[in-house]
């Protein structure tokens, strides 16, 4: 996906944008801000929020920003901004929040988000570079993240189906509230995204605020928390893609 994202993107700093770095402000603030109001709660729902807000933006939102017709030069550059800042981030803050003793390394984090991110664009300027024909071809067939996409929704979905049915054993309540925050943080995300984002990058900034890269986020829950954590982020995959299927529909009926 990231490859067909990265092929027309401009490695330049003019690119780069003030709103950039407001969608990152709000992208480290908003889970914190769950996340202390709830842990006298309920941990587990404090955990599940924070590791849902988060994340950072989708590596497919700039193939939904490309069907919507917006700048996925914006979007493009929030993808590298926030996936960089939160797998540094992520290492220092995960062991206080678990109250764990657990050592997360930098290395396990970013080491896995260099890869998803630097070997597309590595590849996609070489393909710019050098490979015009191909270049040309890929450009042509610029719907094929989206069908890349609506495969992953499946297997995420099949997948926290699974977890439900056959592995989670506690109460059932608890799935309830997390899916009922999950919605709370997708639509407060979508709504500030689309203010920070100002009347010229409206759109570009609900996506990059609002669509998260909840495949990470499920990664680290899984491999550092438990899988009632990582039920946040397969919510909120539901959740943004209903959205991103509402605002595709209204683009095509008009």
């Amino acid at each position: 996906m990231l490859v067909f994202t990265f092929l027309n993107l401009s490695l330049h700093h003019s690119i780069i944008k003030k709103q950039h770095f407001y969608i990152l402000g709000a992208n480290i603030l908003i889970p914190f801000v769950f996340y202390f109001l709830l842990i006298k709660i309920n941990s587990a729902l404090a955990l599940a929020a924070f590791v849902t807000g988060i994340s950072p933006t989708a590596t497919s939102a700039p193939a939904v920003v490309y069907l919507l017709k917006g700048k996925v030069d914006f979007v493009s550059f929030s993808v590298l901004l926030t996936s960089f800042a939160l797998a540094l981030i992520m290492p220092l803050v995960l062991p206080y929040l678990i109250a764990s003793n657990v050592s997360i390394s930098f290395t396990s984090i970013l080491f896995p988000v260099l890869m998803v991110l630097g070997v597309p664009l590595i590849l996609a300027q070489l393909i710019k570079k050098f490979c015009t024909r191909l270049f040309e071809f890929l450009n042509s067939k610029k719907d094929i993240p989206f069908y890349i996409l609506t495969f992953s929704v499946y297997l995420a979905s099949a997948k926290s189906a699974h977890f439900i049915r056959e592995e989670y054993s506690g109460p059932v309540q608890i799935i309830y509230y997390i899916a009922i925050l999950s919605a709370i943080i997708c639509a407060l995300n979508f709504w500030l995204g689309g203010i920070l984002g100002g009347k010229e990058y409206k759109q570009e900034g609900m996506q990059a605020l609002g669509q998260k890269n909840n495949s990470l986020n499920m990664w680290i829950a899984l491999t550092f928390i438990n899988p009632l954590t990582a039920m946040g982020p397969v919510f909120y995959i539901i959740y943004h893609n209903i959205f991103n299927s509402f605002q595709l529909y209204n683009k095509r009926s008009k």
